[in-house]
Parts: structure tokens; C-alpha cells; sequence
């Protein structure tokens, strides 16, 4: 059997209508369903994202509210030094009513509230005071500051209202706890009932799916009526799509989008590599800017200057292995990546694509024209930093090497 891609390049006028029907609406179901599963798993992600934002909003509220009433109470001490929270013993049976009767109207089934050192001052459920939770990660973050929010579903829970609940969903939500000076002194961990809201969603989600399905019957019927006369026109229209959303319309290279897209992919495979990898192998990053490519069209026009930008990415490539990414990153701004790679490759390679830019006069009309760059070179092995800090990082030394004097190369690893 051909691939599917080798059906799609040799639809033509030979092939017999029937025939062609047949593959079209194969193809139709098989968008139809991969669609609508993409459609379910985005549409199910938001749904969740959602429910984790809207639980951890009003947990934060009942927090503070809680927090506020109950002060003379939940109080701030120092203790052994630290500043935290704390509860007399002989006031818990007053909070807990205090606590119960607050929380009555809303969907809060159980709440702890946890001091610095992770051991837990009051719980709806009392035999859980006095405990300590030493191993949890989402506690340690929110006595670091972070709201964390956790679903659980299908939880059997003991409610405020001592009744054991079967099969709830819960929104589990770490709040900090800040002072008046804002200093974490502890967190309340509040169990929200949102079985309700995960049927609302559910209900959404079933609706936004039909919606989908009919809207994508009604668009593959019609497109079946103009594909079967119009089948040149369209996959030329793909393909000049396709390029469009992958390449720079003037270079040729990488656009922005999909060359930080290629840099992502090479920077997590390589994290997950790297106990694979030779130490001192990593990525290299090189970032190119063209001095003084404004005056050059004011002075010579933009023409001239998008063919400067022509010949200089087909000089830089030139100056690279075939593995590399290279892309521009915006106007007169280039970047590459140089997957395993040492820090000394990576200098090398930046010195090779310096020198190759400037090796050769360009052409302004009949008129030699000496362009040169600035370029910014880091490496990293992604051990301790994200993408974000290093491209950070690279955009600083490319302007150290402008603030230096350009036309020159500026490492730092």
C-alpha cells in the first residue's frame, strides 16, 4: 500500500472521480476524528485549568476572610526565631465552631491549617492536629509562597458537617499565609467541593464538541463539493500555507515562530539526554544583528537592504553544519542554535559566520558595500537554567558586543 502522503501528491485529472470521492472522504473521517479528539483534549485541558483557577480565586478570598474574622485567634508568634502561625489548644474547639459555621455556605468539605514547620495547628478533621506532612511538595511550595491546587476525583470525604461523602470531586488549594508585613507565617489547605461545576463543565464540553462536529460536517460536505473541481488550486494553496507558516518570506529561512519552536524541541531533547551525552556537549546560541542596517536603507533603499539580507543569510550558511537551526529572528536580527555542541565549537562557529559576512563587499548598485555584524554567542547543557534565561542571557552579550564596538563576537558561557 502507498503512504497516505503519496495518495495525497498523486491526485490528479488520471485518477477517476469515484476514486478521488473515496479518498477525500476517507481523509474527511480521519480529520473528522482526529479533530474532534484534539478538540476534546484541548477543550478538557481548559475545562481543568479553569476549575484550577476558579477553586484556588475563592479559596484565596475564604483564606484571608477566614483569616481576618478569626485573628484573635490564628495569630503570628515567633517562635524558636520564626515567625509563624500558631493556635492555643484550649481555643480550638471554639475556632472549629467558628470555622464550621463560617464555612457553612460555601463548598469547602475540609480545611487545615499548617505553621512553618509543616505541622498542622487545626483540621476540621481533629485527629489530624498536631501531624506533620514533611513530604509534600505542593505544601513546601505554598509555604514558599505559590498557591498550588490539586483535583482529586471521585474522593470519599468527611464534611464539615461530620458526614461521610461518597465519591466527591475535589479541588484540593494550598494558600499562603502572609503577615501585615508581607512574610509567609504558614498555610491553609482548603478541600472545594466543585462536583457541580465538573458537571457544568462536562455539560460545556459536550455541547462545544457537537457544535464542532456539526460545524466540521457542514465544512467537510462543502469542502467535497469545491475540492472534487477545484483539487490543484487547493493543495497549491496548502503547501503555499504551509511554507508561509514555517518560513521567512524574504530569506527563506526559519521565521520567528518556528524557529523557537525548533529551539524548544532541541533544548528539551536535550534535557532528557543528558545523562547520554558527553559532559561539556550541549547547545550553543548565536545571536546576529547587522550594524547600522538602518542607515544602510536610508541611504541605499529598502531594496538594496533586502538583498544585503539575501546574500548575508546565504553567507552564514555557508558557515554552518547541516544539523544547525538558523533562522531570523526579526528585521535585521538572526539567530542560530548549535545542538551538541562544545563551548569552543560554539566561538568557532560564531567567528566562521562573523567572518563570513564581512569577508566579501555586498552591492549597492554598482557600489561596494561593507556590511558587518554583531553577534552575541552563550552555550548552555540546560542543567540549571530554562530556555527563557538563555536567550535572555545571548541578547545581553550581543549588546556587549554593540556596546563594544561591533563587528566583532562576544562569548560568555
Amino acid at each position: 500500500m502507498r503512504p497516505l502522503s503519496d495518495v495525497i501528491q498523486n491526485l490528479g485529472a488520471n485518477d477517476s472521480p469515484e476514486r478521488f470521492k473515496r479518498i477525500y472522504l476517507l481523509l474527511a473521517f480521519s480529520c473528522l476524528v482526529l479533530i474532534l479528539a484534539l478538540s476534546f483534549t484541548v477543550i478538557s485541558r481548559q475545562n481543568k485549568n479553569n476549575l484550577i483557577e476558579d477553586a484556588g480565586f475563592h479559596s484565596g478570598k475564604i483564606a484571608a476572610a477566614l483569616l481576618s474574622s478569626e485573628s484573635d485567634i490564628i495569630q503570628t508568634k515567633t517562635i524558636d526565631g520564626i515567625k509563624t502561625l500558631a493556635i492555643e489548644a484550649s481555643q480550638i474547639p471554639s475556632l472549629d465552631q467558628n470555622i464550621r459555621v463560617f464555612l457553612h455556605p460555601f463548598s469547602i468539605v475540609k480545611i487545615k491549617i499548617y505553621n512553618m514547620s509543616r505541622r498542622i495547628i487545626y483540621c476540621t478533621d481533629q485527629s489530624l492536629i498536631g501531624k506533620s506532612d514533611r513530604n509534600n511538595l505542593r505544601l513546601a511550595n505554598a509555604l514558599a509562597g505559590q498557591r498550588q491546587t490539586n483535583i482529586k476525583d471521585m474522593q470519599s470525604v468527611t464534611d464539615l458537617a461530620d458526614e461521610k461523602r461518597l465519591e466527591i470531586d475535589v479541588a484540593e488549594v494550598y494558600v499562603p499565609v502572609r503577615d501585615e508585613q508581607g512574610q509567609i507565617v504558614g498555610a491553609f489547605e482548603l478541600y472545594n467541593d466543585i462536583s457541580d461545576l465538573k458537571i457544568g463543565f462536562q455539560r460545556h464540553l459536550t455541547s462545544s464538541l457537537a457544535t464542532i462536529f456539526i460545524a466540521l460536517l457542514f465544512l467537510s460536505f462543502t469542502s467535497y463539493v469545491v475540492i472534487t473541481r477545484e483539487s490543484a488550486a487547493l493543495r497549491t494553496a496548502y503547501q503555499l500555507l504551509e511554507t508561509l507558516a514555517t518560513t521567512d518570506a524574504l530569506t527563506g529561512i526559519y521565521n520567528r515562530r518556528q524557529l523557537l519552536a525548533r529551539a524548544a524541541e532541541l533544548y528539551s531533547m536535550m534535557q532528557r539526554s543528558r545523562d547520554k551525552v558527553t559532559e561539556g556537549i550541549g547547545l550553543g546560541v548565536v545571536m546576529i544583528d547587522v550594524d547600522y542596517f538602518k542607515m544602510v536603507n536610508d541611504t541605499h533603499g529598502h531594496l538594496v537592504g533586502d538583498s544585503i539580507l539575501n546574500d548575508l543569510t546565504k553567507r552564514i550558511e555557508t558557515a554552518l553544519r547541516p544539523y544547525d537551526v538558523f533562522g531570523r529572528y526579526g528585521g535585521e536580527e538572526f539567530m542560530i542554535f548549535l545542538p551538541n555542541t562544545s563551548r569552543d565549537e560554539a566561538k568557532m562557529i560564531s567567528c566562521r559566520v562573523l567572518n563570513a559576512v564581512s569577508g566579501q563587499p555586498y552591492h549597492a548598485g554598482e557600489l561596494p558595500l561593507t556590511v558587518t555584524t554583531s553577534i552575541g554567542c552563550t552555550w548552555t547543557d540546560g542543567s540549571d537554567e530554562s530556555l527563557d534565561t538563555v536567550l535572555s542571557r545571548v541578547d545581553n552579550l550581543l549588546y556587549e558586543a554593540k556596546r563594544n564596538g561591533r563587528n566583532q563576537v562576544f562569548c560568555r558561557f
